[in-house]
């Protein structure tokens, strides 16, 4: 008999636990509507992405620029162009000059602007 009166007080007792066990027991079934949700939408719309993301190895989608659409770039009469690397927003030039030597020339590609110049000559 003594078990019959101590049942309440127990109860009180394990009002945290039945909280969590509902709380949990609330969370299943809301995963369980999220997962309806989606094979009914990737039903009617196959192309239909719950969490959309990038595939491994494509690019990031480009930035619109913000300078002038059209950067020209002048070089002096006689000036090869040997190799040029577009990389982070910079194009680098390596341009080999009418009067010898090397250059690599860095350039912004959004505002078109010489970041930096490097000359190469040798010593003589």
């Amino acid at each position: 008999m003594k078990e019959e009166r101590d049942w309440p007080e127990n109860m009180r007792a394990n009002k945290a636990m039945i909280t969590v066990v509902i709380g949990l027991g609330a969370v299943i079934v809301l995963l369980f509507a999220a997962i309806g949700y989606g094979f009914v939408r990737k039903a009617a719309d196959p192309g239909f992405r719950m969490f959309a993301k990038s595939e491994p190895g494509t690019p990031p989608k480009p930035q619109a620029l913000t300078g002038p659409p059209e950067v020209p770039i002048l070089l002096a009469p006689g000036t090869h162009l040997l190799a040029w690397e577009a990389n982070d927003g910079k194009l680098i030039l390596h341009i080999q000059p009418a009067s010898g030597g090397d250059e690599l020339i860095v350039i912004d590609i959004s505002t078109g602007r010489v970041i930096r110049r490097v000359v190469v000559r040798t010593q003589q």
